[in-house]
């Protein structure tokens, strides 16, 4: 197919990195290669390098895929950087309706998969039957079906959590056997139909280390249909295999190739657009009222073993309100409590899959419930079956918590017991009881438990020590660095929403967030003379002391770049909050408003998250510090 591309003119300079990168890759298209794989460091200007290569080598419409909606805007802003005849509109876009010669979209778009394929339904029933018997949840096919069917009928709501897992792992099993265009979303299968309408060729995809599994899959196939346009893998950190599939490791290096060029960190830095850095670790220790926490989770482990140990009492149902009692009155069968039901199967020698003959094959198949009975039944006073030898107890190392030893227990009872049970009060204490061992660290499935995180691993994570450990950090960095600090302090969230009933006491919702940082930095009087401001997805928070300042400086940024927003500061506790209206105000605009003052140093401190910030810290020459 000919196009008819438009003279497309770089109208700025390029560095002396990017104009020797663009050297040597101008001379692999020059041969003929049609798939590049360059790897620079953030702040080398990987961005304006696509770009370039786009317009004055490749010349072709093209496809720019990113990892998230704020790269693919950045991607779209750049091309200001570009001269054309054609209308703004024309030259770029970020919708997959609108043609465009370049057409920004993210990874997301391209590879949604469908819902409510019965093949994929099938599929994914056959695979839980198959993992059923593997971990010897079930002897044969029939056995497991009637697991799953009894789960189905009784606990529809859980068995729909879990088949929604398997469908997911059957997709990506039908995808790797190269099915992966069939099995896209219709709204994808029209975007990849349209840009293969305009012609498209060239595709960059930009941190394309994300591309070692479900978007890489697709996009593989994606890259044939679309008639195999020259590719350009763009990325900072080149893909870390450990725990990758072979499949997915072979086929990156396949579509991307060796790295053809790789931009050197020391020329960035001398460039004046990277930073040298050093990695420091400030150790802090929990508050004392989160260690007492910590020490005490034993106690809540003790609570729910109690209440599975219990006696129940039938509880009758109420079927119709207006009927007699006699007649409404439907007596619910409960299940028995744990040590009887651990009993029980100790007596009968009876597993998941079937009943055992003798006790070295009930040991020998399941080892860790074999022990862990025992362990729990002799602790508990009460006599094994003859059968069963006992364990010798004397030596238990008391330092390894509890919940190591009974957490066999607890996994069998809830998923072969509780769960199956038709009584809705057995199937709420089912899910109360994994709700609880979830806070402790313990997730229980239908195929078994592994460790996860928890409330105390919250509450090391977010301790309140970690932001007061802004304060001396930040007060030796100004002693240091004086009036030039630029200090940007990362944290993962804005609020973490690390609450829950368990730690509200210790966690509020601002807990290990940015704005907890924002608020200890502008409360301490050394710090506060940074004049920090924050800087999140839905947030801009000002000191007060630069609050009008600030505002008046950021509407002659706007107003230099003819974005038409109105700004207004809204009062706060030692604070304001920098409001914009228009439809032009958006993350992109005012991330970049801000951190252009940070530069001239209308403020010396910027806070925020790391989806927005991530980058910042790389083109300060200062400090960068992550809570």
């Amino acid at each position: 197919m000919t196009i008819d591309f438009p003279e497309v003119r770089f109208r700025g300079t390029l560095r002396p990195s990017q104009a020797e990168a663009i050297s040597v890759i101008e001379q692999q298209l020059n041969s003929g290669k049609k798939r590049l794989h360059i790897v620079a460091p953030p702040g080398s200007g990987k961005t304006v390098l696509g770009l370039y290569l786009w317009a004055q080598h490749v010349r072709r419409p093209a496809l720019v895929l990113s990892p998230n909606s704020a790269i693919q805007s950045q991607w779209a802003a750049r091309t200001d950087l570009f001269h054309s005849p054609v209308d703004t509109r024309q030259l770029v876009t970020t919708d997959s309706d609108q043609n465009a010669l370049l057409t920004s979209l993210t990874y997301q778009s391209v590879t949604l998969p469908r819902q409510g394929d019965s093949e994929v339904e099938e599929a994914a029933l056959e695979y839980w039957i198959e993992l059923l018997i593997a971990r010897e949840q079930a002897q044969d096919p029939l056995e497991a079906f009637t697991w799953i069917a009894d789960l189905k009928q009784h606990n529809p709501d859980y068995y729909e959590k879990r088949f929604r897992t398997y469908r997911k792992t059957v997709r990506d099993q039908l995808v790797l056997s190269g099915n992966a265009l069939d099995l896209l979303h219709a709204s994808s299968q029209e975007t990849l139909t349209q840009l293969k309408s305009r012609g498209v060729g060239l595709i960059i995809f930009d941190e394309c280390h994300h591309l070692m599994g479900h978007w890489g899959r697709v996009l593989a196939d994606a890259h044939d249909f679309l008639e195999q346009p020259v590719i350009i893998g763009l990325t900072a950190t080149p893909p870390d295999e450990k725990g990758k599939l072979q499949e997915d490791i072979d086929r990156y290096h396949n579509f991307f190739g060796p790295i053809d060029y790789e931009v050197p960190i020391p020329a960035v830095v001398k460039d004046g657009y990277l930073a040298p850095y050093q990695d420091l670790a400030y150790f802090v220790r929990p508050a004392t009222e989160e260690l007492t926490y910590i020490a005490n989770t034993d106690d809540q482990l003790q609570q729910i073993m109690e209440t599975l140990c219990s006696e129940k009492e039938a509880t009758p149902l109420i079927s119709d309100a207006d009927e007699p009692a006699e007649t409404s009155l439907v007596p619910q069968e409960r299940v028995e409590p744990l040590p009887e039901w651990l009993l029980s199967i100790l007596q009968n020698l009876e597993l998941p899959s079937g009943k055992v003959d003798d006790w070295t094959t009930f040991e020998r198949r399941d080892p860790s419930l074999a022990d862990a009975a025992r362990l729990f039944l002799q602790q508990r006073g009460l006599e094994l079956p003859l059968h069963v030898p006992p364990l010798d107890i004397t030596n238990i190392d008391e330092e390894i918590p509890r919940l190591n030893y009974w957490g066999p227990v607890l996994d069998r009872y809830i998923r072969h017991r509780l769960r199956r049970s038709p009584a809705p009060e057995d199937q709420e204490l089912a899910t109360q009881t994994v709700d609880q061992l979830r806070l402790l660290g313990l997730q229980i499935t239908e195929t078994g438990s592994q460790p996860c995180a928890s409330p105390v691993g919250r509450v090391i994570a977010y301790s309140r020590s970690k932001i007061q450990a802004l304060i001396p950090v930040l007060r030796a960095e100004m002693q240091n660095l004086g009036d030039t600090i630029r200090a940007v302090v990362i944290a993962d969230f804005e609020k973490t929403s690390a609450t829950s009933a368990e730690v509200e006491h210790l966690l509020d919702e601002e807990a290990g967030g940015a704005i907890a940082a924002f608020k200890e930095l502008v409360k301490d009087p050394e710090t506060d003379k940074l004049n920090p401001v924050l800087l999140t997805g839905s947030s801009v928070l000002i000191d007060d002391d630069i609050g009008e300042l600030l505002q008046t400086a950021a509407e002659q940024w706007l107003t230099d770049r003819k974005i038409e927003v109105t700004l207004s500061l809204q009062p706060y506790d030692g604070f304001h909050v920098l409001n914009g209206s228009g439809s032009q105000w958006s993350p992109r605009v005012y991330v970049e408003m801000i951190t252009d003052l940070f530069q001239q140093g209308l403020t010396c401190c910027l806070v925020g998250t790391r989806g927005l910030l991530g980058k910042v810290g790389t083109r300060i020459k200062s400090m960068f510090w992550s809570i």
